[in-house]
């Protein structure tokens, strides 16, 4: 039986592997890499009323998305496009990205127009992902630095912020 793999990019709380390893076991880390012209925003409105990623395109050749290409089995794209909320919350979309291996097509997903929602803030979890992500992939530190100075507000969901912190203790 041949195993068809993907190539995924993850710019959100997708970089921290423990947490996508939760929807997609089979997901192996493999390069860093660039989305041009997009820009990290925090603006989609997630199923928990909090500020979810985007990765907003621009157009603006100064703009960055920065993230990791992972591998993953093509059979656990279901799971995570139900993670994604695929159709109502994100769209699934092929772009290139540069990465240390040159220009790649990946799958990733982009915030649909009706769910981006200006002035959102993401729960204080949500932003732990993505910067521990940002800093296990070793991101740029100007990268780091935006995601550190992204405001962010408590969950009030006692329960959703434990389970959230049992999956960021993991290493």
């Amino acid at each position: 039986v041949v195993m068809h793999r993907l190539l995924y990019f993850a710019y959100g709380s997708n970089l921290w592997p423990p947490r996508l390893q939760a929807r997609a076991a089979s997901c192996i880390p493999t390069t860093r890499a660039i989305l041009p012209g997009y820009q990290l925003r925090f603006h989609k409105l997630g199923r928990d009323g909090s500020a979810k990623c985007d990765a907003c395109f621009t157009g603006n050749d100064a703009h960055q998305v920065e993230g990791v290409i992972y591998t993953l089995l093509a059979q656990e794209r279901a799971a995570l496009d139900r993670a994604e909320d695929l159709g109502r919350g994100y769209d699934a979309h092929w772009l290139d990205v540069e990465s240390e291996a040159g220009v790649v097509e990946v799958l990733t997903y982009r915030a649909r127009p009706e769910m981006v929602v200006a002035g959102l803030k993401p729960f204080s979890w949500y932003r732990e992902y993505i910067l521990k992500g940002a800093l296990y992939h070793h991101l740029s530190s100007g990268y780091v630095e935006q995601i550190v100075l992204q405001q962010a507000v408590s969950d009030p969901d006692r329960a959703r912020v434990e389970q959230n912190h049992a999956i960021l203790r993991c290493d």
